[in-house]
């Protein structure tokens, strides 16, 4: 990753997105252990704990804005962008 942060909240995940993806987008895949969906950022952000409940590890993935989420077990959130 070109750039990368560790955030704390859904205001520092925007806020890292929209000043660092390379075109900002609304549609991501989560990943778990046990599969992919896709899914609006906004909605996925609103349910964040049930999200994460789903398995140990949660990645969030945009191909189009170049950004992962991962969201760790231990409740550690870490953001990066791959910036062309």
């Amino acid at each position: 990753m070109s750039n990368h942060a560790k955030v704390y909240t859904v205001d520092e995940i925007i806020t890292f997105l929209k000043r660092n993806s390379y075109q900002y987008s609304h549609i991501v895949y989560i990943s778990w252990d046990e599969g992919t969906l896709t899914i609006n950022l906004d909605q996925v952000l609103e349910v964040i704990d049930d999200v994460t409940a789903v398995s140990f590890d949660t990645w969030i993935f945009s191909p189009l804005s170049r950004c992962v989420i991962e969201i760790f077990h231990d409740g550690e959130v870490k953001i990066g962008s791959l910036i062309a």
